[in-house]
């Protein structure tokens, strides 16, 4: 799924922090790869299966966050948004699926959502709450498009960019490519059966906990943050929002 063994420790290491659930770290993991290519399955396959949460179960761990979130000025009051928000209280694992391309982050909002501030929502005839966000995991396929400046260090440091160099197909499509002369070395065999396994399946729901509790072991006995980072994720716009 991921291009090098690197690569593979150093997600592996980010996700295990969702056994935690808050992002003292202040990071944010962009997944970037045409379709096909495991992100699917790494979130709400493994990671959901492990977590609980999802649709319809609201009660676990893991939940999908809308992306037009961070297109919103975090300094104006807007009831949906505070609504959708509400509903995060107490997930520690979150995915933002398939940002599409063109949209522009507002700067102020990714900070503060990707940052250490507690997040203040209320949804109808309910108290207002304030907690932090959990662990965050986008997936797109372009660049990340910005308001405003991201010069500053701590802004470009937020962002771990990883490519999903390959794409997973039916055998007999791999098969077929290859008698036609076409390059399949960044292809992989599919199976249509495992995300499943991962969503429905005890052991595998428990294998991928092992692997993360591993992980976070690994995690709190490192003394850097994560090695790898993709600044040409990033693109400025001179779009004010």
């Amino acid at each position: 799924m991921f291009p090098d063994d690197e690569t593979t420790d150093e997600v592996l290491i980010y996700l295990s922090r969702a056994l935690k659930g808050t992002n003292e770290d202040e990071k944010f993991l962009a997944l970037r790869g045409d379709g096909r290519n495991g992100k699917g399955l790494l979130m709400s396959g493994m990671m959901e299966g492990a977590l609980g949460g999802g649709v319809p179960d609201e009660r676990g761990y893991f939940k999908a966050l809308e992306w037009y979130v961070f297109t919103q000025d975090p300094n104006k009051k807007k009831g949906t948004l505070n609504e959708h928000l509400h509903s995060f209280q107490g997930k520690r694992l979150i995915t933002v699926p398939e940002i599409p391309n063109g949209i522009v982050f507002h700067t102020d909002m990714f900070r503060r959502m990707t940052g250490r501030d507690n997040v203040n929502a209320r949804t109808l005839y309910q108290k207002s709450v304030s907690f932090k966000m959990g662990v965050m995991v986008s997936e797109m396929n372009g660049t990340m498009t910005f308001n405003d400046s991201t010069e500053d260090a701590n802004m470009k440091e937020r962002i771990i960019g990883v490519e999903m160099e390959y794409t997973f197909k039916d055998q007999e499509d791999i098969d077929e490519m290859e008698k036609n002369g076409e390059d399949i070395s960044k292809l992989k065999r599919k199976d249509r059966t495992v995300k499943l396994k991962y969503l429905n399946n005890t052991e595998y729901k428990c294998a991928v906990m092992d692997l993360l509790l591993e992980y976070y072991k690994k995690y709190t006995m490192r003394e850097e943050g994560n090695k790898i980072r993709r600044t040409e994720f990033i693109k400025e716009s001179t779009t004010k929002l």
